[in-house]
């Protein structure tokens, strides 16, 4: 599972490694890929989490969470190409 998380108050890439620090801690989290410059957070996880505990870890690291919201995981255009064509036309 993916979830998209918008944070205020990031400033610079050392606030982003904070923050991936933060969540990473949370249990179920996979991994983390925070941009400063943008305010996302890019999390993959193993298990439904609690988004009290996403505030939580995001609040304790200093900073503002502002949404989260699940991401689709679509299959990737190359699959989908590949796929196309192995189908069989008969």
């Amino acid at each position: 599972m993916k979830e998209k998380i918008k944070i205020d108050g990031m400033k610079c890439p050392k606030c982003a490694a904070h923050v991936d620090q933060a969540l990473s801690k949370i249990a179920g989290v996979k991994s983390s890929t925070t941009d400063h410059a943008t305010g996302i957070s890019l999390i993959t996880t193993d298990q439904e989490l609690d988004e009290n505990k996403i505030e939580q870890a995001i609040s304790e690291a200093g900073y503002k969470l502002i949404s989260v919201e699940k991401v689709q995981e679509e299959q990737s255009i190359i699959g989908k190409i590949k796929g196309f064509f192995t189908k069989s036309s008969s």
